[in-house]
């Protein structure tokens, strides 16, 4: 299943690299420095350094997630890295049933701007974790997990749009709101490409009146596979 049309993706490619250009991609941030008083006495500023250490690993061993429950989704997030060349990365498809993927040149979930997660509609052996995104419904609710808290989102709207009129602006493009976007795969499938023509694209928006918080969470279940036809992204 391929995120956007083709292999080659070029039109894709063109837009984002012009994004890119305008600065409009923001870099980020995902854990502070180092108080600056802690100058004041070396050995409390050791400690302070001990504990900073100490909470990036913190940070870092908690695995991010994303929880959808009208759909039943309870799956991983992966931290996909930046374009490479025409090209997006995706998860792989050995975890397509249990991980989906965070674009990290988009913003994190929960801070201002576009945060964008995808994941695979189905694999060679049956359904992906996306399998149901189409099923959402305006209000319908999103939360992702990113190590530190758990940021809610409410779904807005839900459409089926060609690969051609993918709205990359919309999108990867500048905002000023707390966006969330969900991209899968959809409508007809192409047997000669190995492809589906369409994307399903959810969008979200934050819920800041929401006590956004860590919480432990059972082990995910993996979701049920069935047999379905072939495909890629």
């Amino acid at each position: 299943m391929a995120a956007f049309p083709g292999r080659s993706w070029g039109w894709a490619a063109r837009g984002l690299a012009l994004a890119l250009a305008l600065g409009v991609l923001a870099g980020i941030s995902l854990v502070g420095g180092i108080p600056a008083n802690a100058a004041m006495n070396p050995h409390r500023r050791h400690v302070l350094h001990l504990e900073h250490l100490a909470h990036i690993r913190y940070l870092r061993a908690r695995p991010w997630e994303v929880e959808i429950p009208a759909i039943g989704v309870a799956a991983g997030l992966e931290t996909l890295g930046d374009p490479v060349g025409p090209t997006l990365p995706v998860p792989p498809l050995a975890e397509a049933a249990t991980e989906a993927g965070w674009y990290r040149f988009t913003s994190v979930p929960g801070s201002a701007g576009n945060a964008v997660i995808v994941g695979h509609v189905d694999t060679y052996v049956g359904p992906a974790v996306f399998y149901h995104l189409y099923r959402l419904r305006a209000g319908d609710v999103i939360d992702v997990e990113t190590g530190a808290s758990t940021q809610r989102f409410a779904v807005r709207w839900v459409r089926e749009v060609g690969k051609a009129q993918f709205p990359v602006r919309q999108v990867f493009g500048p905002t000023g709101e707390h966006q969330l976007w969900l991209i899968t795969c959809g409508g007809d499938f192409d047997y000669q490409t190995g492809h589906y023509l369409d994307n399903i694209i959810v969008s979200a928006v934050w819920q800041p009146t929401v006590k956004h918080q860590a919480r432990r969470r059972p082990a995910r279940h993996r979701q049920k596979r069935g047999r379905r036809r072939a495909t890629h992204w």
